[in-house]
């Protein structure tokens, strides 16, 4: 469901950078037009909100959960901030990519627009596909799909830096964020919920964890292009998310000292997940 979720939000972005180009080009009030039409686009949630979305009974917390009203964040919820920010950090450093794609790989508007167009699509179809896959398979797999795309489009940025190249780079780094957003979603929804009375603040804390690495990873990019070109910003990319991937392994993999011999978060058996995909004895769990 998050996956669909994302799929829909990020096709919805694509379409509107679209529909602003339109506008900018066509529409006798350019910025202005811009600018009213996003925001009459922006009372529309409004309705969507009255209409669907209904206040539910969070009921009382099972005995001896975790977390009480005001309770401290704990070091679970701390490990998964600092995992989403290592992630958004990674992923926002490519935040610059159309000043990139013009600048370093000499690509014209058209060939960025195709790009951009053909990445949407990646998303798209790549999105769902994960979610199955973190939901039948293994979220910790999903989520390192993440840190391999980082590594090897970078890579591939430097060794292709052609229009069909810089295409392909594109789309493999793209395929990650499609796999990275559903199994990101699960977990943190799995430990929010261990606090039945603060799932939102905690789901809040993580949120702000990637939050912070989106705003750190453009600033960063821009500060290494400056200092060292392309070479020096991809390899501190490539840096970064192998780091992410070891603290990927040890986040999903850290044993919770109140359920000894259970993992944090790869520890979830339902119907549809066999235990045998996660490597758990279920008499064990």
């Amino acid at each position: 469901m998050f996956s669909w979720y994302h799929s829909a939000k990020n096709l919805a972005a694509s379409l509107g950078r679209a529909a602003a180009g339109v506008l900018l080009s066509f529409g006798p009030a350019g910025y202005r037009g811009v600018f009213l039409v996003a925001f009459g686009l922006s009372l529309l949630p409004l309705g969507v909100v009255l209409r669907y979305l209904r206040p539910v009974a969070q009921g009382n917390a099972p005995s001896g959960a975790a977390g009480t009203p005001g309770a401290p964040v704990g070091s679970k919820v701390l490990r998964f901030t600092i995992l989403g920010f290592l992630f958004g950090t990674t992923a926002g450093m490519l935040n610059l990519f159309p000043a990139i794609a013009v600048k370093y790989f000499k690509l014209d508007p058209a060939q960025i627009g195709l790009i951009m167009l053909a990445s949407a699509v990646v998303i798209v179809v790549a999105g769902p596909v994960f979610g199955w896959l973190a939901d039948h398979g293994s979220r910790t797999l999903v989520l390192t799909i993440r840190g391999f795309a980082n590594i090897v489009s970078s890579l591939m940025y430097l060794v292709f830096p052609s229009f069909l190249g810089v295409g392909a780079s594109k789309l493999v780094d793209d395929t990650g964020k499609a796999a990275f957003r559903p199994a990101w979603g699960s977990v943190m929804a799995q430990v929010a919920n261990e606090q039945p009375h603060r799932r939102a603040r905690v789901m809040a804390f993580i949120d702000v964890g990637e939050d912070a690495g989106d705003a750190a990873g453009p600033i960063l990019a821009g500060w290494l292009l400056v200092l060292g070109g392309l070479p020096l910003m991809l390899g501190v990319r490539c840096g970064l998310a192998a780091i992410t991937e070891v603290w990927t392994w040890w986040t999903t993999h850290r044993r919770d000292p109140r359920s000894p011999g259970v993992p944090d978060v790869t520890s979830e058996v339902t119907p549809d997940r066999p235990s045998h995909l996660l490597g758990l004895d279920t008499a064990r769990a």
